[in-house]
């Protein structure tokens, strides 16, 4: 059974103290502040934050294509020895009603010695971006019911709440490429399931046309951005087999023409840092929409 949310004060005996996860390998890590949120007990997959776009997600101690997961469609890659030790087995006595959810929270990393420092962002990281970190300890074990961890950057910041059976996220302005997190247990040492990095200061264009799988002539595009943005131009588009003309729009909502020049199909795209938000910040690419002209 899920244990109750905890008190947030150390030494609590069924917490697990995360003092801090690096997000780059110690010696060269940078350390953003980062500023926890609340520790939320697990439920479902929609605990897995969708915010923004995704940098990395990684689940801990998987091994093998059986173990990359999907969960609330964030892809997570598996991985192994991020800490010292790693190992799969009924951590999770509930049931969070989705089949890979419940395989994220049954496997973990661990090492005895506190704090472990690890490198995450896969140095992808852009200085000066905010970034949401997100990071999951769950042993619901008799035998591990004192265990709690806490979460950090390395510094002497503001921690996480003590994690136990729960999640944390947090939010920290890139200074580098890639980011330290700390993690400090209370009563063991280090443990911890899985975590996502995600850029929630990117401008995100989501493209989209009502002209069906097949065309005969020019069709609108709709692209609808998550803020505000400036500077998008119809040269901006990545348009196979046909040209972009007719760009009207501001702010967040914005359409383009696109008119084949031949049979077959017919892709759009925009790429990376063609347009700006209010703070200076370039989109991340869009996803490819797909037609067929039949003309």
């Amino acid at each position: 059974m899920k244990k109750p949310l905890d008190s947030g004060f150390p030494g609590t005996a069924s917490h697990i103290l995360l003092a801090g996860i690096a997000l780059c390998a110690f010696a060269t890590a940078r350390a953003g502040t980062i500023i926890w949120g609340t520790v939320t007990d697990y439920a479902t997959a929609s605990d897995v934050s969708t915010q923004g776009v995704l940098v990395e997600a990684v689940n801990l101690c998987g091994t093998g294509a059986a173990s990359n997961l999907s969960v609330n469609g964030v892809p997570f890659t598996a991985r192994t020895n991020l800490l010292s030790g790693d190992a799969t087995a009924t951590f999770l006595s509930g049931d969070t009603g989705n089949p890979s959810y419940n395989q994220l929270l049954n496997s973990l990393d661990f090492q005895s010695a506190n704090p472990a420092t690890i490198s995450i962002g896969g140095g992808l990281l852009e200085a000066g971006k905010i970034y949401q970190v997100q990071a999951w300890f769950v042993d619901e074990r008799s035998s591990s019911d004192a265990r709690a961890m806490r979460f950090g950057d390395g510094t002497a910041s503001p921690l996480s709440g003590e994690v136990n059976d729960q999640h944390v996220t947090g939010t920290f302005t890139a200074d580098g490429t890639s980011q330290a997190l700390t993690i400090t247990g209370v009563t063991s040492g280090p443990h911890f399931n899985a975590y996502q990095v995600r850029d929630i200061s990117s401008p995100v264009p989501t493209l989209s046309t009502t002209a069906g799988q097949a065309v005969t002539s020019g069709f609108v595009v709709s692209i609808s951005f998550s803020e505000n943005v400036t500077g998008l131009s119809t040269g901006d588009f990545l348009v196979t087999n046909g040209t972009a003309s007719g760009l009207s729009g501001s702010g967040t909502s914005w359409s383009v023409t696109v008119t084949p020049t031949g049979n077959g199909d017919v892709m759009v795209t925009l790429p990376k840092n063609t347009v700006i938000d209010g703070n200076g910040h370039g989109n991340v690419a869009s996803k490819t929409i797909l037609t067929t002209s039949v003309a």
